[in-house]
């Protein structure tokens, strides 16, 4: 078969296989899991692509991340799908399809080997450490910004053959070099000097090409910001372009008066120099993402987490990734962090990372691919690994999407360096790179299951984790919207007997427990939230709500005034406020309330209703009729709205159509 027949079948052969191993997941839902945040609960995304949803993209620090190409991908899904998940969930899928097929080009464009790096790109594609990355809507930044990454690696190593630099290993395809004059007489395994050749009109283009993409991946997910560390590492191996052979081809290229010692500066000086522009775009955005994180209160203190912790749970991380790589069992949404550390785990974790760093160290000489999978694995999970503590969670499957690749890198050419001299080398290789596939293609699949709704997401995470307080609070939340309050405060209860502090899980107890008819408990749950957080106005009205309504009047009236202190905007706290008054005999007070309410929401039905009743008490009878009718224009289905209305038309004199609201 000609090879680019070869090649476009082998391609196709992937694309079609991670979309298959994949395709259940297109029939499940979101999850109440940040897919209300970007998706399913956000207005923005909702009004579809317009000039103003462009502007909101590009400038929101929602969720704590600015990443406007992953909120456009969302806002065109949106257009396209409406609210169906189906439709995110095919869009993710094709990304992630489109990206193995990417790295697969990419090994193959560097070192030749067409089989190993087709078995880096079906392992990248199939691996069940991917479903979170792929089956989580809320997860569109890990495979667009996994795309941009590719296409940058692609564009760069585009860029560093056309720069001219012979990188032709003995034995392997790979890139060839284009150069001309004396320095093309270097032969076997001897590599001409990297030269910066950013100016170069036929490089340029690539050079300015993979800074675009950079760019791009920065702003789908900061995560990639290694990348100018990953292309150094390129550069290392397989490009080769830290290298020349011996003394004789070093002359030869340079001169006799250059020492080793000084070409090898002059090598590295000249490709740090190449990465400026790449640092100088991650360091922007990784400033970019320290400010956004800290203004939505993501970023933990070395008070929660200690910075001992952080180190201890680093080395565990490395080490728990390389187990799950391996073994692929009990993957959670959510991993909590753990309140104490196993010393004799933290001791693993060490000789596991110190013992597996020495080796390939030892080896980087010999077998320079171990060297490189290693390093892209550890630099690339950098910026998640802890040592800056963003969230809750000890660690997460969705970190895994990039670095893995180099794992499976270093496994595919050890593999291959083992078996070379079989007599069966062939079919030994692809016997047990079909079952290793099988089984990351069965599991992945049963992984995929779990994330088909909310409940089961939750569920599943419960049985394979411990002390997960933040799960128990999700899964509360979900069960008390379905009408199951039982379940849902033995869930809260979890929650807080797991972390006492949880504020929300608190406020969400005491709702439950009113609803239950346990209303002492219940306030007793909300007091405690609004005494841990006594800077949240939400937390004061709910516990204003809840005493007005076991009529506490005098005690809600001083709940809704510290909500408003807090919040002078918020319209709930003012319409509520208003009806304690209303109640108490405060008619005019009441009504400036009701204003104001509508003032900042005009379209709070409640106030509307309660504005018109205050009205009609003041014998206001025109303007009552306006508030009335519009509460129900709000919400037609509004019975006090009715029932006041029909009495407003009663005092008019309108028996008929007092009739037909009081039958409403």
């Amino acid at each position: 078969m000609p090879r680019t027949a070869r090649l476009a079948l082998i391609c196709s052969l992937l694309f079609f296989l991670v979309v298959w191993a994949f395709w259940p997941s297109v029939s499940n839902d979101f999850v109440n899991f940040d897919d209300n945040v970007y998706v399913s609960e956000n207005a923005h995304v909702q009004a579809g692509l317009t000039w103003d949803s462009l502007g909101w993209a590009f400038t929101t620090l929602k969720a704590g991340f600015w990443n406007p190409l992953t909120w456009l991908s969302l806002t065109l899904d949106y257009q396209l799908f409406g609210l169906r998940a189906g439709g995110y969930h095919l869009t993710s899928l094709l990304l992630h399809a489109t990206s193995t097929v990417l790295l697969f080009l990419l090994f193959r464009r560097m070192t030749g080997a067409t089989w190993r790096s087709a078995f880096v790109a079906v392992l990248f594609g199939v691996h069940p450490l991917h479903v979170e990355s792929v089956a989580w809507v809320a997860e569109r930044k890990d495979v667009l910004s996994t795309l941009f990454w590719l296409l940058t690696l692609l564009a760069y190593v585009k860029y560093v053959e056309l720069s001219g630099v012979t990188r032709r290993e003995p034995g392997e395809g790979g890139l060839k070099s284009e150069m001309q004059g004396p320095e093309s007489s270097i032969q076997s395994s001897a590599f001409s000097p990297p030269r910066l050749s950013i100016l170069h009109p036929p490089s340029l283009v690539f050079y300015i090409l993979a800074l675009v993409c950079f760019a791009c991946g920065l702003m789908s997910k900061a995560m990639v910001v290694t990348l100018p560390l990953v292309l150094l590492l390129l550069d290392w191996w397989p490009l080769r372009r830290f290298h020349l052979a011996t003394p004789t081809d070093r002359d030869q290229a340079f001169g006799s008066d250059k020492s080793p010692a000084r070409f090898q500066w002059a090598v590295l000086r000249s490709l740090l120099l190449e990465k400026v522009p790449f640092l100088v775009i991650a360091l922007i955005a990784g400033v970019v993402t320290v400010f956004a994180q800290r203004s939505a209160g993501a970023l933990r203190s070395t008070t929660r987490f200690p910075v001992p912790e952080r180190l201890v749970n680093t080395i565990l991380s490395y080490a728990r990734y390389l187990v799950q790589t391996i073994w692929p069992s009990d993957l959670a949404v959510f991993y909590p962090y753990p309140k104490t550390f196993s010393a004799w785990a933290v001791v693993a974790a060490t000789l596991l990372f110190l013992t597996v760093s020495i080796f390939v160290v030892r080896a980087w000489r010999t077998r320079p691919y171990l060297v490189f999978g290693w390093l892209w694995y550890v630099v690339t999970l950098l910026p998640v690994i802890g040592l800056v503590q963003a969230g809750y969670q000890s660690h997460a499957d969705r970190y895994t999407y990039v670095p893995l690749a180099g794992l499976f890198a270093a496994l595919a050419w050890s593999a291959h360096e083992l078996t070379r001299r079989w007599r069966y080398h062939a079919p030994a290789l692809f016997s047990v790179a079909l079952l290793l596939i099988g089984f990351s293609v069965a599991l992945t699949r049963r992984q995929i299951g779990y994330w088909f709704d909310s409940e089961s997401l939750f569920r599943h995470t419960l049985s394979v984790t411990e002390d997960n307080s933040i799960i128990h609070y999700n899964l509360g939340l979900l069960l008390f919207r379905q009408g199951k309050t039982d379940e849902a405060i033995a869930n809260f209860q979890a929650a807080v007997e797991i972390q006492p502090r949880y504020v929300d899980a608190h406020d969400n107890l005491g709702v439950a427990l009113l609803q239950a008819g346990r209303p002492d408990a219940g306030i007793a749950h909300l007091k405690e939230a609004a005494r841990l957080a006594p800077g949240r106005a939400d937390l004061y009205y709910n516990l204003g709500i809840a005493l007005g309504e076991q009529g506490q009047t005098a005690q809600a009236i001083g709940q809704f005034q510290e909500a408003l202190q807090l919040n002078p905007g918020f319209a709930g706290a003012h319409s509520h406020l208003g009806d304690v008054l209303l109640q108490q005999g405060q008619v005019d007070d009441a009504i400036a309330h009701f204003r104001r309410a509508l003032e900042i929401q005009p379209r709070l039905a409640e106030a509307d209703c309660k504005l018109g009743i205050a009205l009609l008490r003041t014998g206001q009878l025109d303007e009552a009729l306006v508030h009335l009718q519009r509460a129900l224009e709000i919400r037609p289905g509004f019975a006090e709205a009715h029932y006041n209305l029909g009495k407003a038309l009663f005092k008019k004199g309108q028996d008929d159509e007092t009739l037909a609201e009081f039958q409403r």
